[in-house]
């Protein structure tokens, strides 16, 4: 699985650095009769709280700090995520914080791993500064080039309706992001009826085109058949069944037949009940030209082509075992750019190539858009990066440019480990030139 870094655990980095470590208190450690408006916390320093009961503290110690809760995952109970207000003035009696306006909720201390956080700044500025860094941040990936819709199964699980719908039959598919073999997320399908089977949205094709279709499979139970379809003419152009266990990726090279007008990719139980996952679906046509993947937000951090060749043999013909060979690099010539163009941002690619190629790109990092720690948002930076940056933008918030600046330099030290901190340096392929 990815690595990740949530918002919970990043935000707790944060305000351990920002303000403390002290301001960081697992909700499990506040005392009975806490509640939404007061805050018992009277435990000592060995129980890893902050003791606030010592008596000589006084009333005003602590006015006017930000208290809000972070949980780990979207299995918590309010008042998990919210922001509970400020302490108010005078608001330390012995340990007790009155706070205003206080949670929608007294905290649930049986959220396991939530944190109270007793901060300086509002948590927007916490979430504001993880923010930053990811406008910074082009993590590389890579996807398969192809002319099917939602090919890497990377849009969002609410769209399956309208990227994988029903063919026949009442099939039940989902977006899964467990068994996955690249990318994101893999289709998930699952019948009980023999050929039931779920579709792409018609594809418009040029009659005596030249096609590959190379879709990867696994199926846990029963068999799938991975199918191109002549919609025009209602019948089959090509397919195989598949009944692995393991990725096993199919290559097929059908010619498209006279009079068809536009295809489809189906895939189709071929056993009653079935439950099978498409990791993508490679297909790619005679042509030079495509238009790169929705994840590419410019043509110019594309890093490269590759190609991916006959593995080990499977049990059915034309199936092979998915990966077991080296990718190879596959020359492009260019991208071409319209940004005003509907289709803004395409890739040249030397051809044909019997193989699927697959796209090597920076992609930007945006996954934080809320501070509902409910949802639980990630991002794919690493925390160690993501944690420097974010201090780096908190001290120039307060106007500590110095400690700003010592940050920004570990964050670019940071980012330099991994590859991440100088631009890519491209070369234009080399052609001759024969001059008569």
């Amino acid at each position: 699985m990815a690595q990740t870094t949530s918002f919970h655990a990043l935000a707790a980095r944060l305000v351990e650095e920002f303000d403390g470590a002290r301001r960081v208190i697992p909700i499990a450690s506040l005392a009975t009769g806490s509640g939404a408006t007061s805050l018992v916390i009277t435990e000592g320093p060995a129980s890893g709280a902050m003791d606030y009961g010592y008596s000589s503290l006084s009333a005003n110690a602590f006015d006017g700090l930000h208290v809000w809760i972070t949980v780990p995952d979207a299995a918590a109970t309010a008042p998990a995520g919210e922001y509970g207000g400020q302490v108010t003035r005078g608001g330390n009696a012995a340990g007790t914080l009155t706070i205003s306006p206080g949670f929608s909720a007294d905290p649930n201390s049986a959220d396991t791993g939530a944190y109270l956080m007793l901060t300086k700044l509002p948590p927007f500025e916490y979430l504001r500064a993880a923010q930053s860094i990811q406008r910074d941040q082009f993590m590389p990936r890579y996807l398969c080039l192809s002319v099917c819709n939602d090919a890497n199964m990377e849009d969002a699980s609410g769209d399956v309706a309208t990227d994988w719908p029903d063919s026949t039959g009442t099939p039940t598919q989902t977006k899964d992001t467990t068994e996955v073999l690249t990318g994101k997320q893999s289709l998930k399908i699952v019948t009980t009826t023999l050929d039931h089977s779920v579709r792409s949205p018609s594809i418009p094709v040029t009659e005596a085109d030249q096609w590959l279709f190379a879709p990867v499979i696994k199926c846990t139970a029963g068999s799938l058949r991975a199918q191109l379809y002549d919609v025009t003419n209602s019948a089959e152009i090509d397919g195989v069944t598949v009944d692995e266990e393991d990725w096993t990726q199919v290559y097929l090279q059908p010619s498209i037949p006279a009079d068809c007008q536009n295809v489809q990719v189906r895939f189709i139980a071929k056993t009653a009940a079935t439950t099978a996952y498409v990791d993508h679906v490679p297909l790619t046509t005679s042509r030079g030209i495509y238009a790169v993947p929705s994840q590419v937000a410019d043509a110019n951090d594309i890093l490269g082509v590759t190609y991916s060749r006959y593995g080990l043999g499977s049990e059915a013909g034309n199936s092979y075992m998915a990966l077991s060979e080296v990718m190879g690099p596959w020359p492009y010539f260019d991208y071409l750019r319209d940004y005003a163009g509907v289709n803004s941002h395409r890739i040249q690619v030397r051809k044909p190539c019997a193989y699927p190629l697959y796209l090597h790109f920076r992609a930007a990092e945006t996954i934080f858009t809320g501070i509902n720690a409910t949802t639980g948002e990630v991002t794919y930076i690493p925390q160690e990066i993501a944690v420097a940056g974010a201090l780096a933008h908190l001290h120039k918030t307060i106007g500590k440019q110095e400690e700003a600046d010592r940050y920004a330099r570990a964050y670019g030290t940071r980012l330099q480990g991994i590859g991440l901190g100088a631009p890519v340096v491209k070369r234009s392929a080399q052609r001759r030139v024969w001059a008569s």
